[in-house]
């Protein structure tokens, strides 16, 4: 009965029903769901999206990638990407969380590829971390900016390497402090942190950078970040 309420003319009618069965966890609804994700009334649209997080099983997840690689509109591409992390977090297999994202993202067009790469964090497997990395040569600045931002935001310290790459070689300010900062947000999250702040104190230009490095070293729990942080006593922008 609420299914068939979807069909009325009226977005405020359909509203309603997308959130009851959304309440239900309707799986059996995806069809419809994914339908009036491309409605022309915006509240519709956002509204079915939404549901389409709650509802969507392990196999339609292509559904809601294909949301975020070409929404009906530009503007539900932020709520497609957010109805995907919803999803992902009912998805313990990181395999099949990345599966999707990969097949989608070689056609996606630039604004696409943006949200994808951050979906891609969600997933790290390592072909996950393969894409992102080729996405740091693409050609446009944007996407190239996208995957540093995701390679930043990793949740394991697998792409601490190229990270640290990119601080030494890189000549874009903005670039070199997202890695430097992504870099020490990894150094707490790895087996030897001390070694890692270690370097990117060497590396950091600005006292807040460092202050980021010395804050990390807090937590190291080791003799030789006690050494490197008494270094810093006397400092007074530190």
């Amino acid at each position: 009965a609420l299914i068939r309420i979807l069909q009325s003319p009226e977005p405020k009618v359909q509203v309603e029903g997308i959130r009851a069965l959304s309440g239900r966890r309707a799986d059996n609804a995806v069809g419809e769901l994914t339908r009036l994700a491309r409605a022309n009334d915006a509240s519709v649209r956002k509204a079915s999206i939404s549901a389409l997080g709650i509802v969507v099983a392990e196999s339609d997840l292509g559904v809601l990638i294909a949301l975020v690689a070409k929404p009906k509109d530009a503007q539900d591409r932020g709520a497609a990407e957010q109805a995907v992390e919803a999803a992902f977090r009912r998805v313990p297999e990181a395999e099949s969380r990345a599966r999707p994202v990969l097949a989608a993202l070689p056609t996606a067009n630039v604004e696409a590829k943006a949200s994808l790469l951050r979906l891609l964090t969600w997933a790290a497997t390592p072909d996950a971390l393969t894409a992102v990395r080729g996405a740091l040569k693409d050609e446009n600045t944007d996407v190239r900016e996208s995957a540093l931002r995701a390679l930043a935001d990793w949740p394991n310290p697998d792409p601490t390497d190229d990270l640290l790459g990119l601080v030494r070689t890189t000549p874009d300010r903005t670039q070199k402090v997202i890695a430097l900062r992504g870099y020490i947000r990894l150094a707490g999250l790895s087996k030897d942190p001390t070694s890692m702040y270690a370097r990117a104190l060497e590396l950091a230009e600005s006292p807040a950078d460092k202050k980021l490095v010395l804050g990390g070293l807090g937590t190291a729990s080791s003799a030789e970040a006690l050494t490197l942080v008494e270094k810093y006593l006397n400092d007074e922008a530190l």
